[in-house]
């Protein structure tokens, strides 16, 4: 696997689904995605909860309010030779 792509989100449940759908249907078949999920209080850990599979895993926490800490978080979980980051309200308006 050459690619990870991390997305830190909080609170962006009118998002969330639009970003991870981005990700899941793109092209190119070998990579993983780490969504790290920040202690929202709206939808956005269910509606992760439902995309979880295989090529996405799912990380709650308690809220920081520092994207920095989830990123680095997301960091030490990856080993491949490219990272990406996103934001969970990363869409197309």
């Amino acid at each position: 696997m050459k690619l990870t792509i991390i997305i830190t989100a909080f609170n962006h449940e009118k998002y969330i689904a639009q970003a991870v759908e981005s990700i899941l249907k793109q092209t190119l078949a070998d990579f993983k995605c780490i969504v790290i999920n920040d202690g929202s209080t709206d939808n956005t850990a269910a509606i992760l909860d439902h995309y979880a599979d295989s090529r996405l895993q799912i990380i709650h926490n308690a809220h920081s309010a520092n994207s920095a800490r989830s990123r680095n978080q997301g960091m030490q979980l990856t080993d491949t030779e490219w990272v990406a980051f996103m934001d969970g309200d990363d869409v197309s308006r």
